[in-house]
């Protein structure tokens, strides 16, 4: 009897420590749902370092794992760890590179961690499978900008007013167009004689990271 009761105890105790907190002896779905939940909400909050820490555990779980790991990757790139991030998300592209959202956030971190050449080789056939697309459209524009490509900005940015004349891109487009001229300008007036592109330039995780 006494045998039987310690381990309906140690049953029940190791239980309790594993719905208490994170690095517990116990997994189940449902756990693992509410640590997702957990995640998710905190993501909200924008309180990054908490969700990190809830996705990592969520993905322990198979049926949590993908998402927790792109939750991981939004968090990391939100938090500004652009290498953290590219390495998630290249991961999960592996697993799925027809994903058009996921595509777009691994292009823009690439960029944004200074892989702007494979950044632009990865938007470019995005933008090119998605040729009616003005959303893809626009994040190409701005993978370019990002990249410091501002004579390609110039060239490709009125091929896309005139296909999308009465798309919400219209305006990111121009702002993304005077931003490209006047950087060239900035460039032109100056002796250095610097040809490189400004990798990394203005960097925010906006459009392709935020609240997705």
């Amino acid at each position: 009897m006494r045998c039987v009761k310690a381990i309906l105890i140690s049953a029940l105790l190791c239980v309790i420590v594993s719905c208490v907190s994170p690095g517990k002896l116990f997994y189940s779905r449902d756990i693992a749902a509410e640590y997702y939940a957990l995640a998710e909400g905190y993501a909200g909050l924008k309180n990054y370092d908490k969700a990190l820490l809830y996705y990592t555990e969520a993905s322990r779980i198979r049926e949590f794992r993908n998402a927790s790991l792109w939750g991981i990757g939004r968090m990391h790139a939100l938090k500004g760890n652009w290498n953290e991030a590219v390495q998630v998300f290249a991961n999960l592209y592996e697993l799925d590179s027809s994903n058009l959202m996921l595509s777009n956030a691994y292009a823009y971190a690439l960029a944004a961690s200074g892989n702007t050449r494979e950044a632009i080789i990865l938007y470019r056939s995005l933008y090119e499978a998605s040729i009616e697309d003005p959303e893809v459209a626009r994040n190409y524009v701005e993978i370019l900008s990002i990249a410091g490509e501002h004579q390609l900005v110039l060239d490709v940015s009125p091929i896309l007013r005139s296909r999308f004349p009465d798309s919400g891109i219209i305006t990111a487009i121009a702002q993304l167009e005077t931003k490209a001229a006047e950087a060239l300008k900035k460039k032109e007036d100056s002796s250095e004689g610097n040809d490189e592109p400004e990798s990394g330039a203005d960097i925010t995780p906006e459009g392709a990271l935020s609240d997705q």
